[in-house]
């Protein structure tokens, strides 16, 4: 459990044990992970794995909703603003989560390559970074992620 200081108020914040441990499993599996915002009340989590051709992301506004994707990398990738996926699966954290962590690497004869429109692709994510001041610094292949 976490504590949050708001307003001088400490809360505690828990999460559901299957979602807190999804949420290792990302972070073991190699993924860069950045906090917007300041870290005693964030407005969001970020993180996001870099393939040669794409990025995976999950962007966690609240464990009520989160937006998993794989971005195609066509030129420069802002993961804050992205316009097209080739998957995305948008909904509660733990099947969000999962969902991700099952999505084959890129190579594999079932991953998926057709690039369609983003959801919520403008707007809400470039007001995290324009209110939270977060970087896209530090891609980074590593972990179980880059074994096929």
């Amino acid at each position: 459990m976490a504590d949050i200081d708001v307003a001088a108020v400490r809360v505690p914040v828990s999460l559901p044990s299957a979602v807190e441990r999804l949420l290792l499993d990302v972070v073991a599996d190699g993924f860069v992970v950045c906090c917007c915002g300041g870290r005693v009340e964030p407005t969001a989590l970020v993180a996001f794995y870099e393939w040669k051709h794409y990025i995976d992301l999950v962007t966690i506004r609240g464990f009520d909703r989160i937006t998993t994707a794989r971005l195609p990398k066509h030129g420069k990738v802002d993961v804050f603003e992205r316009e097209v996926v080739v998957w995305a699966y948008e909904g509660p954290a733990e099947p969000a989560l999962r969902a991700l962590l099952n999505l084959v690497h890129p190579q594999h004869p079932d991953a998926p390559t057709s690039i369609y429109l983003a959801p919520c692709s403008r707007g809400r994510d470039g007001e995290v970074r324009a209110t939270a001041g977060a970087t896209e610094s530090g891609l980074r292949a590593r972990g179980t992620r880059s074994a096929w």
